[in-house]
C-alpha cells in the first residue's frame, strides 16, 4: 500500500510490501514523487530476494494495476490479486501495516526534509518493526524471530534462501500465502492464518504447529 507523510516542507509518499505469514516488511520505498518507481523498486528489490509469494494482493491503485507492475509479478509467476473499488476492508493487512507505521513512527517523529525522513523510516522499519516488534499472530514473536523458526522447521528452504534461490515452488506455508500492502498499493489480506491468542513465547515447534491448524 501507499501513504503519505508530512514533512517539515511539503510531503513524501510511502510504499510497503507486507508478508502476511511471518507479517515482515519484504520491500518498502518513499519517494518525494507519487509514481511508477515507488511501488516498482520495492517489489523488484523483494522479488530478488528470493521470498516469491503464491499471491500479490493489493487495491487498485494504478501503481499497481500498471503494465511494469503486473509484468514483473508474472514474470516470477506470481497470481494477482486485487481488492474490489471502495473496498479498502479486504486489503486489511496492508491498511494495518500503514496504520502501525503511522501511529509508532510517523506521529511520534518530526521530519526536517526528506533526507531526515528516509533514514528515521529506514531506522523504525529496518530496526524497530521487523526486529523489535512482536506480534500477536506470531505468537509474540517479532517477524525476524518467527521467520527464524519457520526456517528452523524448514531445512531445504532455509538451505535456498541462503543461496539467494528462488522458493515460489518451495512447500511450506510462508510461500503459500500472499504478501500485502495498504491503500493505494498492493499487498493486501488473503491470509487465513492466525496464530490462537493463547499462544506465547516458546518453541518454534509450538508456535508452527499452531499455525498449522490455523491455516486448517
Amino acid at each position: 500500500d501507499i501513504t503519505y507523510i508530512h514533512l517539515g516542507k511539503g510531503c513524501a509518499y510511502l510504499a510497503v510490501l507486507l508478508d502476511v505469514y511471518t507479517r515482515a516488511i519484504r520491500g518498502w520505498g518513499l519517494s518525494p514523487w507519487l509514481d511508477q518507481d515507488l511501488t516498482l523498486v520495492p517489489l523488484q528489490r523483494a522479488l530478488a530476494t528470493g521470498r516469491v509469494p503464491a499471491i500479490h494482493h493489493s487495491d487498485q491503485g494504478v501503481q499497481y494495476a500498471s503494465s511494469a507492475y503486473v509484468d514483473l509479478l508474472a514474470k516470477y509467476h506470481v497470481q494477482v490479486s486485487m481488492a474490489a473499488q471502495g473496498k479498502p476492508e479486504e486489503n486489511g493487512y496492508a491498511e494495518r501495516v500503514i496504520r502501525t507505521i503511522k501511529e509508532e513512527e510517523v506521529e511520534l517523529a518530526e521530519y526536517a526534509d526528506f533526507a531526515d525522513a528516509l533514514a528515521q523510516m529506514g531506522h523504525f522499519i529496518e530496526e524497530v518493526y521487523q526486529k523489535k516488534r512482536i506480534h500477536s499472530a506470531l505468537g509474540y514473536l517479532t517477524p525476524v524471530e518467527f521467520e527464524a523458526a519457520w526456517q528452523e522447521s524448514q531445512p531445504e528452504a532455509a538451505t535456498s534462501l541462503a543461496r539467494g534461490q528462488n522458493l515460489s515452488n518451495s512447500r511450506g506455508p510462508l510461500h503459500r500465502t500472499p504478501c500485502a500492502g495498504p491503500r493505494p498499493s498492493l499487498y493486501g489480506p488473503l491470509c487465513s492464518y492466525q496464530t490462537p491468542p493463547s499462544i506465547r513465547r516458546g518453541s518454534s515447534r509450538k508456535i508452527l504447529e499452531a499455525a498449522a491448524r490455523s491455516i486448517k
